[in-house]
C-alpha cells in the first residue's frame, strides 16, 4: 500500500512539473516577471511536498533514523524556507507597486535566515524546536500575502502587463483561491486530525496525505488557463489590423484595438483596469504615432492591407 501511495504522490508531482516547466516557458519567452516568480514558488511548494514524502516512504519502510532522514527532512525545511521570500515575491508581480524593491529584499533577508536556520539545524547546531519558528515565519508570509495581495491588486493595478495577461491570472487566481477554500476541509480532516474523523481516515491508507493533489490540480489549473493563450488569437485582432506597422508599446495596441472596436474611453478603462485619464493619454500617443487624428483616421491607418476592401 505505500508503494500506491508513492505512486499516487508522483502522478501529482509530475504533472506539477508540468505546469513548472510550461510556467518558465512562458515566463522566458513572453518576458513575464509573473509566470517566472510563479514559477519559483511552485518549485519551493514542490520541494516540501517531495521532502515530506519521501520521508515519510522511508519511515514505512522502516528507515526512521540516520544521516539519510535528517537530509531528507532538512531538503523540505529548505523549500519552506525559500517559500517563505517567493510567495510574496508572486503576489508582488501581480500589482504596480510603488516600493515592491523594498518588500522584495525584505522578505528575501527573511528567507535567506530561515535558509540559514535550516543549515544550522542539518548540521546539528540548533535544536530542532526551532522549526516552529520557520514554520511560524511561513505562516506570516501566507498570512502577509493572502491580505496584501488583496489590497495591492485594488489599489496599485498593474498597467504595464497586457490585459490579456492579467486576465488570464486574475482567473487563474479565482480558480485557485476557490479550489483552497474547497481543499482547506479535506487537508484538516484528512492530514492534520485524522484520528477526530475515524469513518473517513479508516478507509484509506495510512500515509496517504491530500496535498498532493492540491499540488496537482494547481497544475492543471495553470496548465489549462495558460495554454489557451499560446493558440491563435482571434482574426479580428490578427487580421483586420495591422497594429504592428506601427512603433506602438503592448499596451497602446490594446487600447487601439478597443477603439477600433467601438468601445468608448470608459469602457476601456473598465476592460484594463485604469484611470480614464490613462486611457485618454494612451489614445494621444497612438493618434500621434500613426498620424491620425481621429477615430476613422487611424481605422484607415490601421487597415489589414489583406482586407478585399482596403484599398
Amino acid at each position: 500500500m505505500p508503494h500506491v501511495v508513492f505512486l499516487y504522490e508522483i502522478v501529482c508531482y509530475s504533472v506539477g512539473l508540468i505546469g513548472l516547466l510550461l510556467a518558465l516557458l512562458t515566463g522566458t519567452v513572453r518576458h513575464s516577471q509573473i509566470d517566472l516568480r510563479y514559477a519559483l514558488f511552485m518549485l519551493c511548494f514542490a520541494i516540501i511536498l517531495l521532502g515530506d514524502s519521501v520521508r515519510l516512504y522511508l519511515t514505512n519502510l522502516g528507515i526512521t533514523k540516520g544521516a539519510v532522514i535528517t537530509w531528507v527532512a532538512c531538503c523540505g525545511l529548505a523549500g519552506v524556507a525559500l517559500m517563505i521570500a517567493a510567495l510574496p515575491w508572486f503576489i508582488h508581480s501581480l500589482a504596480g507597486l510603488p516600493f515592491e524593491r523594498r518588500l522584495n529584499q525584505l522578505f528575501g533577508l527573511l528567507g535567506i535566515l530561515s535558509l540559514l536556520l535550516v543549515v544550522l539545524l542539518s548540521l546539528g547546531l540548533a535544536p530542532w524546536s526551532l522549526m516552529l519558528v520557520l514554520f511560524a515565519a511561513l505562516i506570516v508570509s501566507i498570512l502577509y500575502s493572502v491580505t496584501a495581495g488583496n489590497i495591492y491588486a485594488r489599489r496599485w493595478p498593474r498597467t504595464d502587463v497586457a490585459a490579456s495577461e492579467m486576465e488570464r491570472w486574475y482567473l487563474t487566481m479565482k480558480t485557485i483561491t476557490v479550489l483552497s477554500v474547497a481543499f482547506i476541509p479535506l487537508f484538516i480532516v484528512v492530514d492534520l486530525f485524522p484520528e477526530s474523523f475515524r469513518p473517513i481516515s479508516k478507509n484509506l491508507p495510512p500515509t496517504f496525505r491530500i496535498y498532493p493533489a492540491f499540488y496537482l490540480f494547481w497544475s492543471i489549473v495553470y496548465i489549462a488557463v495558460t495554454l489557451p493563450s499560446y493558440l491563435p488569437r482571434h482574426a479580428g485582432e490578427a487580421g483586420e489590423w495591422e497594429l504592428g506597422r506601427f512603433r506602438l508599446s503592448p499596451r497602446e495596441r490594446e487600447v487601439a484595438l478597443f477603439l477600433l472596436e467601438g468601445y468608448s474611453y470608459q469602457q476601456i478603462a473598465g476592460k484594463l483596469i485604469v484611470s480614464l485619464a490613462t486611457v485618454k493619454t494612451h489614445v494621444n500617443r497612438i493618434y500621434d504615432k500613426c498620424g491620425a487624428g481621429n477615430k476613422m483616421e487611424l481605422a484607415v491607418m490601421l487597415r489589414s492591407r489583406h482586407q478585399p476592401n482596403s484599398r
